[in-house]
């Protein structure tokens, strides 16, 4: 029998070094979509590319409105301003979460 357990994992990683790698202080616009049973809210933040870490952190917080949005979502998906999916997130577990940050806080 076969593994291809692996293949995938290579295909990421031949996809991953075919892009250029992101500028360091390269700043992006991402979408957050948080879906659930009262439909889908977009919400915009702006990025900066850290090299050092290779992280995305924001430049500034998310509305209050978002944190509302992610208690009770089921489904958190960020995008790129051209609409391409980066990644998905179950938000199970969320809602506790939400309650710990507002209660320690203060949000």
């Amino acid at each position: 029998m076969r593994d291809d357990s692996a293949q995938p994992r290579a295909l990421d990683d031949a996809v991953q070094s075919s892009r250029p790698a992101p500028v360091d202080g390269r700043r992006i616009t991402m979408n957050f979509a948080v879906t659930g049973g009262f439909g889908t809210q977009t919400f915009k933040a702006r990025m900066r590319y850290e090299a050092p870490g290779d992280s995305w952190p924001s430049e500034g917080p998310m509305p209050s409105d978002f944190l509302s949005a992610f208690e009770a979502g089921g489904l958190l998906t960020i995008s790129d301003p051209a609409g391409r999916k980066l990644a998905g997130f179950n938000l199970r577990g969320a809602e506790e979460a939400t309650q710990l940050m507002r209660r320690v806080c203060g949000l």
